[in-house]
């Protein structure tokens, strides 16, 4: 059960992380490393619209 928003966050990274490992041949792309890692940036971006 998620009880707090600090849970709901960690939730919400574990499972973008594990579908972005699976993906991970289609998501590279060329350029210097970025700051935050994809699974990082789709997770803020989803819980963003779970804000409102």
């Amino acid at each position: 059960m998620i009880a707090h928003f600090d849970d709901f966050c960690l939730w919400v990274y574990v499972v973008v992380d594990d579908m972005c490992q699976e993906l991970e041949g289609d998501l590279r792309r060329p350029g210097p490393k970025p700051v935050c890692s994809d699974s990082e940036m789709i997770a803020i971006c989803l819980i963003g619209e779970c804000l409102g």
